[in-house]
């Protein structure tokens, strides 16, 4: 619409129009003045809007990222295995039958299972790094790794696949 011959139809005080020249292609007649209002009108609008949204944003945000981590982690479990060498591996998997299988053990080397993925994985690593040999995911079986094992165990059960796993052909 063009609004160039038009006055500017906000109300007054005295519900009398404005009665100055309105601004050209807007959708209705105001003036620069009314718009300006209008304009700082909305813009304080939406900022307490989005000051409400954002209350609480920061924890919201940290609840989908856990819930995304327990998605991409649901069938995931950390695994404590007794190595042929005497070693403690640390390791997380999402398929623990085709994981004892490429590691080339037996299920029986399976000491405890914990529901988790990799961000698990990763705090273990931390909280026994004082025992990691090396770079790798191996640790030395010290008392607090065993009783970690241990409390493992009886949170969780003892270590159960479907299939039982059972490599013949394992050199120790």
């Amino acid at each position: 619409m063009d609004n160039d011959s038009h006055t500017c139809t906000a109300l007054m005080g005295d519900l009398s129009f404005c009665g100055r020249t309105s601004v050209p292609l807007t959708p209705f007649p105001i003036c620069r003045r009314h718009l300006l209002q209008a304009h700082q009108f909305v813009q304080g609008l939406m900022q307490e809007s989005f000051a409400r949204m954002d209350e609480g944003a920061e924890d919201r945000v940290e609840e989908a990222r856990r819930r995304l981590r327990i998605g991409r982690d649901a069938h995931s479990v950390v695994y404590y295995v007794l190595e042929p060498d005497g070693m403690v591996k640390i390791g997380y998997t999402n398929n623990m039958k085709d994981r004892l299988i490429a590691l080339r053990i037996g299920f029986d080397a399976v000491l405890a299972m914990e529901p988790g993925g990799r961000t698990l994985e990763r705090e273990r690593h931390l909280q026994f790094k004082h025992l990691r040999r090396g770079r790798w995911e191996k640790f030395r079986p010290a008392t607090d790794l065993q009783d970690h094992i241990a409390a493992v165990v009886e949170q969780h059960g003892p270590p159960r696949i479907a299939d039982r796993v059972e490599i013949v052909d394992v050199e120790r």
